[in-house]
């Protein structure tokens, strides 16, 4: 009999824990079906898409960071083409110095030689040796085809002492001029100084 007592006892038991846990089961409600739930869901996906926005925020900023990088180096190609340019200009610049200094350098010496010749030729006219001709022997730079007159006087005379002169028709006449004589030239074209 306690064997049977036993187990009736272990079957009420077992109704009772049945039933007991039936009426618990039924006794807890659904937690998703709270408002605490319902407002947290609304938290989360709030949230959530200012996650979603920011996170699509972060990717526009990195592709226009990496567009922006891109211009960088571009503008820094840029600016290394531009020094290479500017130092090619320079280069040039210094180039078209040293050029014009050279030309500068011949014109001077084409004048030098122009007032050289010209200092040392004699045009028609009448000129005073040692002040505005040079002392020396001369000839005609062409023969003379037709008729030149020429006289060397003693200066300050006006012309009354004559030393030498001659009327010339032909070939090329030759001078010597000294300082202190005065020179006179008609129709004879150029004279150049001889050595």
């Amino acid at each position: 009999m306690n064997k049977n007592l036993k187990l009736a006892g272990a079957g009420v038991l077992s109704l009772v824990l049945l039933g007991g846990g039936a009426g618990i089961g039924s006794a807890i409600t659904d937690p998703t079906k709270s408002e605490e739930y319902a407002a947290m869901e609304s938290e989360n996906r709030s949230k959530q898409s200012k996650v979603d926005d920011l996170t699509t925020g972060l990717t526009a900023a990195q592709k226009k960071n990496e567009e922006l990088e891109g211009d960088l180096r571009a503008a820094e190609d840029r600016e290394d083409e531009l020094a290479i340019a500017e130092a090619a200009v320079k280069k040039r610049e210094d180039e078209a110095t040293a050029a014009e200094a050279a030309v500068k350098k011949r014109e001077d010496a084409v004048k030098g030689a122009e007032t050289a010749k010209a200092a040392s030729s004699i045009t028609d006219g009448s000129w005073t040796v040692g002040r505005t001709v040079e002392a020396g022997t001369y000839t005609t730079e062409r023969a003379i085809t037709g008729s030149c007159y020429w006289e060397i006087t003693t200066s300050g005379t006006n012309g009354d002492d004559i030393i030498a002169n001659d009327n010339v028709s032909g070939g090329q006449p030759t001078i010597t001029l000294a300082e202190g004589q005065d020179f006179k030239s008609k129709r004879c074209g150029t004279w150049v100084k001889l050595g």
